[in-house]
């Protein structure tokens, strides 16, 4: 009775909450009534406690079948999960790998067996069956960036559970399939600019324009033909087209080869024609897009021209084309724009600031110099930022010059004085460069980045200010130094006024980026040097300025010394792992490789000072080393251009060069095909 007491009260009827308290409250209430019972009449209380004993009993032999039953459906429900988890491991449709630590394959189930090829693969790595499997499983690639991975020719979902060591497979190539379709039929819209037709058409005879009309539409109707691209002329010089995204990624694998058949066609006819595109696709409105394909083929010319700037709504920006020196465009009428539009923003603003990128050189300086000068002129107060602890021996000279005109000097100032006397209302000028990131302060840019101005003569990346004021970029220009130097003149001063420091440092800012107007000049440039000659620049001080430091001439000697000159023309030089530069030197190792027969472009790397690894890059302009940069996170000119890298050695930035030139030729080869 003891042990039947015991299994009633452990069984999961008793342990109900609301059972037992029914149960309780009615013992309670028997008991009392024959209580009562006995009070009245003790033969009463006996029978009422002989009829509760029979009651109770037969209460208690309900519970116990009650609880057995319960007990065997649970024993069997039991027994039917374990059956139906051994059969869903074996047969449902999601693939099961167990692997070991050393990610050899331990087990799969007969669902992933059947997308083997050879399903006897127990014990081989799983690089064997998969490359993107093994990235995932030791972490290269991360699981929650990929919506799903394609193996084996279908679409998988996948978990992977590494404390079990175990790697989930749910198909879905499907739906895949759909998202797929419909990422490729997403609307592209794209603008055709052709670069310099109005300046090559004023000096054609009717016979040559009609020539080059006809080559202009009959190439871009057949590669618009091909793609099955609808492109329509809405100007002499413009025209705009609209496709799906599948066929713009066609068109893309061939490297946007219609750029290089214009350029190439044209030049035969003697009237050299360059394309821009601009071009952008998503799933939002035509308007949005045109918007975006037009801001896309304004950052093309601005570029230089001779590419194509292509933008996905989701999709990083992409470049093709730029592969030649971009052909001087700019004229009077621009310049004297600009001029104007800077005097009016300059009255405008109680205080102005200028500065340069990080490690300011002379192009730098000098048109920093220069926007002084010129907020001068029109009555308004200009700082020049510098960090005077971090510039070059041609800079630091100039500013121990400058200290000896009273009227500079104290506008001359560090980047802590310009945040603590600027004013968010005041204006900043970014000149020779157009990423806020390498700015002297980028502190400064963040207080004033609502009134900016940017003067810079590279071509524009994707760091780019929000929405400067006034952006002046001429990529066809030698320096920003020439830039500034032509905005004098409708300045409303007498030009006479430029001190000789001001020409002098404008002249040597020209002279550094032509490298003494070697390289990157036009006719523009020796008119801007010439203007500046005849208002006293001191050709004897410039040469002074550019006299270099015996121990950087070494220095610099060393990097050349570790040359490795490759095949194709491309030499790449070093320095030691445990030993820092001034990224002059590097430039100025690079500069010097170029000098030397056989060599196509430079590339110098060195550890700079700050613990950066930097690239120098140049060439004459039959290689595009801006591309190469940019690649690599940088940027710069077709012939001049420049990257550095964080948390990284010598060796590890050297690897990344050569594998980035190694498949740029590869694409070179393929272009020639």
């Amino acid at each position: 009775m003891k042990s039947l007491a015991n299994y009633f009260i452990r069984s999961a009827l008793w342990r109900d909450l609301r059972i037992r308290t029914s149960l309780i409250m009615a013992f309670l209430i028997s008991i009392i009534g024959i209580i009562i019972a006995f009070l009245s009449d003790i033969y009463l209380g006996i029978t009422l406690t002989i009829i509760l004993a029979v009651i109770l009993g037969i209460i208690l032999y309900i519970f116990l079948i009650l609880s057995s039953d319960s007990h065997e459906y649970i024993s069997d429900l039991s027994d039917r999960i374990g059956d139906t988890e051994q059969e869903a491991l074996l047969k449902m449709p999601i693939g099961i790998l167990l692997y070991t630590d050393e990610h050899k394959i331990e087990w799969i189930n007969p669902y992933l067996a059947h997308y083997l090829k050879d399903p006897n693969i127990l014990g081989h790595p799983v690089t064997e069956i998969s490359n993107v499997i093994e990235d995932i499983i030791s972490g290269k690639k991360d699981v929650s960036s990929l919506p799903y991975i394609k193996w084996s020719d279908h679409y998988f979902e996948v978990v992977n559970q590494k404390s079990l060591n175990a790697f989930y497979m749910l198909e879905v190539t499907r739906y895949a399939k759909i998202e797929i379709n419909a990422s490729d039929r997403e609307l592209v819209f794209g603008h055709i600019a052709v670069n310099n037709y109005d300046e090559i058409s004023d000096s054609m005879d009717d016979l040559t324009l009609s020539n080059i009309n006809n080559l202009l539409t009959r190439e871009l109707n057949t590669w618009a033909n091909k793609y099955n691209i609808y492109v329509k002329k809405t100007s002499e010089d413009h025209y705009i087209f609209m496709c799906f995204a599948r066929d713009i990624v066609e068109a893309k694998k061939n490297n946007f080869k219609i750029l290089d058949l214009i350029r190439v066609q044209s030049s035969q006819l003697n009237a050299p024609l360059t394309l821009s595109m601009g071009i952008y696709y998503s799933n939002e409105p035509i308007n949005v897009l045109a918007k975006q394909a037009q801001s896309n083929l304004d950052l093309a010319q601005n570029r230089g021209g001779d590419q194509v700037v292509l933008k996905g709504d989701q999709d990083p920006i992409e470049y093709f084309g730029g592969k030649t020196d971009p052909l001087g465009k700019r004229t009077h009428v621009r310049a004297r724009s600009i001029s104007f539009a800077i005097q009016e923003q300059m009255t405008r603003h109680r205080n102005i600031f200028v500065m340069g990128h990080a490690r300011p050189d002379l192009d730098v300086l000098g048109a920093s110099l220069g926007i002084r000068k010129i907020a001068a002129m029109n009555g308004v107060r200009c700082y020049i930022v510098v960090d005077a602890d971090k510039v070059h021996t041609d800079v630091k000279r100039l500013l121990n010059v400058a200290d000896g005109y009273e009227e500079i000097k104290d506008d001359i100032i560090t980047p802590q004085k310009a945040l603590s006397i600027a004013e968010e209302d005041d204006l900043l000028f970014l000149v020779d460069h157009s990423k806020p990131s390498m700015s002297v302060s980028t502190k400064l840019y963040d207080k004033l980045s609502q009134n900016v101005i940017i003067i810079d003569h590279h071509r524009q990346g994707e760091d780019f200010p929000a929405d400067p004021i006034l952006v002046y970029i001429e990529p066809y220009a030698s320096s920003t130094c020439e830039l500034v130097a032509e905005l004098f003149e409708y300045q409303p001063t007498n030009l006479a006024t430029i001190s000789k420091l001001d020409a002098t440092a404008m002249l040597a800012g020209i002279s550094v980026d032509t490298q003494s107007f070697k390289f990157h000049t036009g006719t523009r440039t020796f008119d801007a040097a010439s203007y500046l000659r005849s208002n006293g620049a001191d050709e004897k001080l410039i040469h002074n300025l550019l006299k270099e430091d015996v121990n950087n001439y070494l220095a610099m000697t060393k990097l050349i010394g570790t040359m490795d000159l490759r095949p194709d023309g491309l030499a790449i030089a070093h320095g030691e792992e445990n030993e820092s530069y001034d990224p002059v030197i590097g430039a100025q190792a690079a500069d010097t490789m170029m000098t030397l027969d056989g060599i196509s472009a430079s590339f110098v790397i060195i550890k700079r000072e700050d613990g950066t690894i930097g690239i120098s890059a140049r060439s004459m302009g039959d290689f595009n080393v801006q591309l190469i940069m940019e690649k690599l996170g940088g940027g710069g000119h077709l012939g001049n251009a420049a990257t550095q890298f964080k948390n990284s050695t010598i060796a590890e930035v050297e690897k990344q060069l050569i594998d980035t030139l190694d498949e740029a030729e590869k694409s070179k080869r393929k272009d020639q095909k």
